[in-house]
């Protein structure tokens, strides 16, 4: 079999397997430039691309120079030039061990020579790579730029968007977007957080999963959404309206008659409540309807012991009750189905909507900037080969690549794995060796697109999952055939990582889960991706290093608190487990936190840094966390909003804090108003501390530097990665967007998140991480606290394929229909549809199998110690919260600890807290070993710097005519450069206070412009002294819509905007003034004028 499908589960040895395959591939045939060429193998991070490449040199080298390597690294060699040896002879293929030893001296020497050719790198890379060969197959843009960072262009196209509201006034999708805000609003979700939920969920748009079923929603406008929600509408009211008439008349029958409706059967939950509550409501509700059922039935409506008077009262009605009870209950079970599905897909139709829009919006800012988002590569490169037998762009391609290996192959996405079938078909058609490496237990990526069935549905001899996934593509469902034909299974099976313990308690636990019948019944993918290649072999000896296995469980108590108790448990106990490691003789260095939640690892992380205990965290890590960045980012806050008085007191607040010297608090305190230039303010406070400042205020590059140098930034030594880190994404952001302050901010502030440093290494300091984080990562002490996370969806959302219902009200016409839904998986109301159920089925396995997937890499994280903390509700809690546990990972270990008895002990001492506890040890080897330091070493050559920062270092830039600002702005016109720099001068006293800042750098065509500009009085009149109220602001109006006006001051009684404008005149610049005028009156700003000059001739309008 020319495709070798590979299991490798947790520290079996992965990358040491691919990297000698790949050896063995590039060693087996010899070409004049080298047989590596032929080879193209994938991965999914940058990083472990680098780790792939760095093994292959290594392990190349090591075999080229044998003979000169110590004792102890030859025999490794030795054995891996045997086993190569061994797997060519298999193959009847006889090299000689000198053969082979010339030929990876000489692959050694090609790669590094033609390194460029040395195809180890991520899928993403790959598409990329392919891309930029074929621009005019794909449709790219000659020259184009790869937008790798979502967050930021999608907050462009939302800019993009909402400004082509303003301007144009577009009502509908003014609406579409208040009634977003509304529905946020309705489902719980912050006022003040609209923005990041609208740039959340327009993100879909990027996604492969809208991808798959955009062709089919493409001819749908807003226009069509709209009028098919109005058909939604007319069709659920008259269904509505016929049984709330039902209602109203079977009540009026009862009135009529003297009846109330306790007098019926079930007294206060007869019929008639029901029929009374929907009345009320105007809205029929779900209901089994059940006592209605049976008294239609029956000819019932009284029960045995009502009075004989009403009985035989009720009785004479009871004809016309049954007859509107029958009809009732034939529109409901006729209608009320179809009904509750529509209240769905209504709620989110302006939702989707929206998506249509930005997705406009998406191919408008690529064409119009030469700009492609990385996610874009694999989909226009699939849209040619999905429907190409031999497609064309990899018969380009020729013989290049003979080989194909993707590793992680289980985090593969399916668009990702129909792009490479077609190249795997045609190397396995040639006979050639193609490998696919991955563990669907470690399948932890599904919220990014990685899909597990495709591993389990490659491995399983019966899996209908790809039949599904391709039911509408039968070329990729042949290639799929072909490719499951041929490939061979292979299974690594042993564990190179963790004690005999460890391993044994992993085996046994997941072992038992693989066949409870109860788990199986949650996930049909449990028993394919557990249920083979599950046991692993230690190879770990006994007499290197012992394991454990221990898991403390917190009986909540009933009280409102509880989760603040439950996290105050997990706390002291992790602090208990620590202290008992350190004592046991590990470091901090050896220990990990991992946890479920983003939330947990943070409030763990604060806790211990509180307590003096070294930590390195995802946060640790991010550049906002240091003082030092703090300090700046503060200061830039403040010369961007000089006329806040809060900015002010946060600068001062970040000084403290950086210096660790004493807060002001005489100046905090005081009462500041808004009305003075606290930014110059702040200036005189720090000169009168001695420090000097650097003139150029008006370039960000060079006023940061200016900071750095002036404060000596550079002297707190162990925030300085943080500071170059903050000075970097500073001087690329001005390279490539522009030289404005608050600009950065803003980009700054959305993806602060993102932005940080590289792990130190060789600290020695506790790990507390993520689980995701955590993958193919290694620790010998392991501490899982909050091991409760729901295995159940919770708002997960897919797209619902709707065609199969084929309801006239989804349609428009005949080749015009809303062919998907896109919405929460968790409503009941799916079920009562077969293709909606099965699609809410899929995404249940695929939930469970992912959340069991996350404590698989958790429990296969440790070599030595393995600790885990859960607790359980109290018995007397709220049933939602029991439930809530009992479909927990959490309830699946206390089930496992309670399933034998043997595994009960008495709580350790170093456990203070022993109330409300219980303690299991599922795993303990007789002698505790510790791993000694000499078998952690690595084998490494380092170089010693000797490295010493200037006591002071004076941060300069030098700008000349042809440097990167002037010619940046050579490409823009100098009334738009005008334009810019207005924005900037707040009167014409801080323009002739700071005109060499102002004019630094900019070309004298321009100067010139805004001298003339400025020096002319009526113009000046607009710029005098304590009258500006803002500039550039986005103003929410009333109605939803957002206003931006140049300039607005206060003269007098009178409230003025100010437009500046370049080019000619033109009548829609004086229609634009006037919506503002009348937008800030809704405001409740007084007597609005408005005025429009025009930069380039002075020409002055009022409006």
């Amino acid at each position: 079999m020319s495709l070798q499908l590979y299991s490798a589960s947790a520290g079996s040895g992965k990358t040491y397997t691919l990297t000698v395959e790949y050896i063995k591939l590039a060693l087996r045939e010899v070409e004049r430039r080298g047989y590596f060429r032929r080879i193209l193998a994938v991965t999914f991070t940058t990083k472990a691309a680098e780790e792939m490449r760095s093994r292959i040199i290594e392990f190349l080298h090591g075999i080229a120079h044998m003979n000169q390597l110590p004792e102890r690294e030859q025999a490794t060699f030795r054995l891996m030039i045997n086993s190569i040896l061994a797997d060519y002879s298999s193959e009847q293929l006889i090299i000689s061990e000198d053969e082979l030893i010339r030929r990876a001296r000489d692959t050694q020497q090609q790669l590094l020579q033609d390194y460029g050719l040395f195809s180890v790198m991520t899928i993403d890379s790959f598409v990329q790579r392919l891309s930029s060969t074929f621009i005019e197959e794909l449709h790219l843009p000659s020259q184009f730029e790869v937008l790798l960072d979502s967050n930021q262009l999608m907050n462009e196209l939302l800019d993009q968007l909402l400004d082509k509201v303003n301007q144009q006034g577009d009502p509908i999708i003014t609406n579409l977007l208040l009634d977003f805000a509304k529905s946020e609003v309705n489902e719980g979700r912050s006022w003040n957080l609209l923005r990041q939920n609208l740039h959340d969920f327009l993100k879909i748009c990027l996604n492969e999963e809208y991808y798959n079923i955009k062709k089919e929603m493409d001819p749908l406008r807003i226009e069509d959404f709209l009028q098919i929600e109005k058909q939604l509408i007319e069709e659920m009211n008259e269904v509505n309206q016929n049984l709330i008439n039902l209602a109203s008349q079977f009540l009026n029958i009862l009135k009529d008659a003297g009846i109330s409706g306790d007098m019926l059967a079930y007294g206060k939950n007869s019929v008639a409540s029901y029929f009374n509550r929907i009345v009320e409501a105007g809205e029929f509700e779900e209901h089994g309807l059940s006592y209605l059922r049976s008294s239609v039935v029956s000819g019932q409506w009284t029960s045995k012991s009502q009075e004989e008077s009403i009985k035989l009262t009720v009785a004479g009605i009871a004809n016309q009750l049954v007859e509107i009870g029958s009809a009732f209950i034939e529109i409901y079970d006729t209608h009320s189905t179809r009904y509750f599905l529509f209240k769905l897909i209504k709620k989110d139709i302006k939702k989707i909507a929206l998506l249509a829009t930005i997705t406009d919006e998406l191919h408008q800012y690529q064409n119009d900037h030469g700009a492609v988002s990385i996610s874009e590569f694999s989909k226009r490169l699939n849209e040619i080969i999905a429907n190409d037998p031999v497609p064309f762009i990899y018969e380009k391609l020729g013989d290049r690549f003979n080989h194909i290996l993707i590793d992680e192959f289980q985090d593969t996405s399916i668009l990702q794995w129909q792009n490479f079938m077609p190249l795997l078909e045609n190397a396995v058609s040639q006979g050639k060796k193609n490998l696919l490496v991955g563990d669907g237990k470690q399948s932890i990526y599904k919220f990014r697109g990685g899909e597990v069935g495709l591993i389990s549905s490659l491995k399983v001899a019966n899996h209908p999952f790809m039949e599904e996934k391709f039911q509408d593509k039968p070329l990729d469902l042949e290639r799929f055939d072909y490719l499951k034909t041929n490939r061979q299974l292979k299974n690594l099976d042993s564990n190179y990582r963790s004690a005999l313990e460890i391993v044994n308690f992993n085996n046994d636990f997941f072992t038992w889960v693989a066949s409870n019948p109860k788990f199986q019944a949650w996930s049909s993918l449990v028993d394919p991706t557990y249920g083979m290649d599950l046991n692993q072999i230690p190879q770990v000896s006994p007499n290197k290093y012992s394991g454990k296995v221990d898991v403390l469980v917190y009986h909540k108590p009933l009280v409102d608190n509880h989760a603040e108790l439950e996290s105050a448990w997990m706390l002291d106990r992790t602090l208990e487990l620590i202290q008992q490691e350190l004592a046991n003789g590990f470091q901090y260095r050896d220990m990990a936190i991992l946890t479920r939640k983003n939330k947990q690892s943070k409030y763990l992380a604060i806790q211990l840094k509180e307590r003096n205990i070294p930590v390195i965290s995802s946060d640790s890590l991010l550049v906002h966390y240091a003082n030092v960045v703090g300090f700046i980012i503060a200061f830039m806050r403040l010369k961007t909003d000089s006329r806040n008085a809060f900015r002010y007191k946060e600068l001062l607040f970040q000084y403290a804090d950086l210096c660790h010297e004493p807060v002001d608090w005489e100046l905090i305190s005081a009462d500041l108003k808004n009305n003075q230039d606290y930014y110059l303010e702040a200036l005189l406070y720090f000169k009168q501390l001695g420090f000097l400042f650097h003139e150029d205020e008006a370039h960000l590059v060079s006023w940061v530097y200016g900071l750095v140098s002036t404060f000596n930034l550079t002297h707190f030594t162990d925030e300085i990665e943080y500071l170059f880190k903050l000075l970097d994404l500073i001087n690329e952001f001005v390279l490539l967007k522009t030289d404005d302050f608050e600009a950065f901010l803003v980009f700054y502030d959305s993806n602060k998140a993102t932005f940080s440093i590289a792990s130190p290494e060789g600290g020695n300091a506790i790990t507390i991480t993520s689980i995701h984080r955590s993958k193919g990562l290694e620790y010998p002490v392991v501490i899982c606290p909050f091991v409760s996370w729901t295995h159940q969806p919770q708002s997960e959302k897919v797209w619902f394929d709707l065609k199969p219902l084929d309801f006239p009200a989804l349609k428009l016409d005949e080749n015009v229909a809303l062919s998907h839904y896109y919405g929460r998986v968790t409503p009941k109301e799916l079920t009562n549809f077969e293709s909606l159920h099965r699609q809410k089925k899929s995404e249940y396995d695929a939930v469970f199998l992912d959340s069991l997937n996350m404590l698989y890499v958790a429990f296969t994280r440790p070599k030595q110690h393995l600790h885990i903390l859960l607790a359980e509700p109290n018995a007397q809690a709220h049933a939602m919260t029991k439930k809530s546990f009992q479909e927990s990972l959490g309830q699946m270990v206390y089930d496992y600890c309670l399933n034998n008895p043997d595994f009960e002990r008495a709580l350790p001492t170093y456990v203070i807290e022993k109330e409300n506890c219980e303690y299991f040890v599922l795993q303990e080897a007789s002698q505790f070993i510790k791993q000694s330091a000499d078998n952690q070493l690595v084998d490494e050559k380092l170089l010693n710097l000797n490295t010493q920062i200037k006591s002071q270092v004076d941060f300069r830039i030098q700008t000349y005519q042809q440097d990167l600002y002037t010619s940046a702005q050579s490409k823009r016109e100098h009334g738009e450069m005008v334009h810019n720099l207005l924005a900037k001068i707040k009167d014409i006293e801080f323009y002739q206070t700071y005109y060499s800042q102002i004019t630094h750098a900019i070309a004298d065509e321009t100067k010139d412009l805004l001298n003339r500009f400025l020096d002319d009085k009526q113009i000046q009149s607009y710029f005098l002294k304590g009258e500006l109220l803002f500039v550039e602001r986005d103003i929410l109006c009333p109605d939803g819509e957002v206003v931006r006006p140049d300039r607005v001051i206060q003269q007098k009684d009178s409230t003025i905007i100010i437009d500046f404008k370049t080019g000619k005149v033109d009548e829609k610049h004086r229609t634009q003034l006037e919506k503002y005028k009348v937008k800030l009156g809704q405001l409740g700003y007084k007597q609005v004028k408005a005025v429009l000059i025009y930069i380039e001739n002075q020409q002055i309008e009022e409006v």
